[in-house]
């Protein structure tokens, strides 16, 4: 059996698959984060959210509407209650807000 962690993979359809820890020391493991790493990662790291102009904005809320759409026809095949179709439609919707895609961004 040859070295798996050091070399290629014999595997033609994994040809650069290495397990070799190319790293000049060892990196930073979870418990050596300091509370100001923490400060930073989440203050810093974090993207702002997206800027759209209103074309992009009424192009997307058109893609969470069709999302809705096929959601109810999935659930009225699937036999799913109307709880159950209203909360994943609004978890689509919920999610297209948190990103700014909501009609209120429309002018």
């Amino acid at each position: 059996m040859k070295n798996w962690h050091s070399r290629a993979s014999p595997d033609p359809f994994l040809p650069y698959t290495k397990f070799i820890n190319t790293f000049a020391s060892k990196p930073m493991s979870i418990t050596e984060a300091t509370s100001e790493d923490w400060t930073d990662f989440w203050e810093n790291e974090m993207p702002a959210a997206p800027s759209f102009n209103q074309e992009q904005i009424a192009a997307m809320l058109s893609v969470s509407e069709q999302i809705q759409e096929q959601i109810e026809i999935a659930g009225e095949l699937w036999e799913m209650t109307d709880f159950e179709v209203t909360a994943l439609c609004g978890m689509v919707a919920d999610a297209f807000a948190d990103n700014g895609i909501k009609m209120e961004a429309l002018v």
